[in-house]
């Protein structure tokens, strides 16, 4: 009797033992994990990421960000006016846009055409706006 007690009693920690190597370190997270269709990714600890302040230090600034320009044709006051003012350049075939500049407790709308990736290009379509249409305008720098 006392023997058939010691079988079962070691047979029932056998059976806890493998239960507790199936959940815990068997393939891929054990066996509820694949029971359950878990496909979450194992957790990511920093040391995986990246090699720390060593590996930060390497890293390059960023570019200088290019200079972009703009021909601001005028300035309108209120919104109702500057798009006002940008209906009557299109019927003349000049596409523009405006830009709210608020300083203080003033606020004006710029009315502007294009944008331009070089100084050149932007006073070349300075002088065509001017020579053609006879719109003043200035060159601004949008950065």
């Amino acid at each position: 009797m006392i023997f058939k007690t010691i079988l079962t009693f070691v047979c029932f920690l056998a059976a806890l033992v493998a239960l507790f190597y199936l959940t815990m370190k068997g393939k891929e997270g054990g066996i509820f994990a694949a029971l359950s269709g878990d496909d979450r990714p194992p957790p990511v600890f920093y040391r995986s990421i990246g090699g720390g302040l060593d590996e930060q230090r390497r890293v390059k600034p960023a570019k200088q960000v290019a200079q972009v320009y703009t021909l601001e044709l005028t300035t309108a006051h209120s919104k109702g006016e500057a798009d006002l003012l940008i209906a009557k350049l299109l019927k003349n075939k000049v596409r523009a846009f405006y830009s709210e500049i608020r300083r203080g407790d003033t606020t004006v709308w710029s009315i502007r055409k294009g944008i331009f990736s070089s100084l050149q290009d932007a006073r070349s379509a300075s002088r065509t706006l001017l020579a053609e249409l006879k719109l003043s305008n200035k060159v601004v720098e949008l950065n």
